[in-house]
């Protein structure tokens, strides 16, 4: 399956663009998880989103703004 493929995929599915690369990348695990996508195409796709950085999950407090306010006094 091609990056494109699934980005249409997602598409269909979300009814909308994702935001992020990392997005894909919890779609991607879902998908996985379910058996919607083989290992090899799993493989496929993540390394084709890891070319386009996906970035390690940042904790929710941190995107917290209500806790970055806080951390900022």
């Amino acid at each position: 399956m091609l990056i494109e493929d699934f980005i249409f995929q997602f598409i269909l599915m979300k009814k909308r663009r994702p935001l992020h690369t990392n997005e894909l990348l919890r779609y991607l695990q879902a998908c996985y998880t379910q058996g919607d996508v083989t290992k090899s195409d799993y493989k496929k796709l993540f390394i084709e989103l890891q070319k386009r950085k996906v970035e390690e999950q940042v904790p929710f407090m941190r995107d917290c703004k209500f806790f970055t306010s806080i951390q900022s006094l």
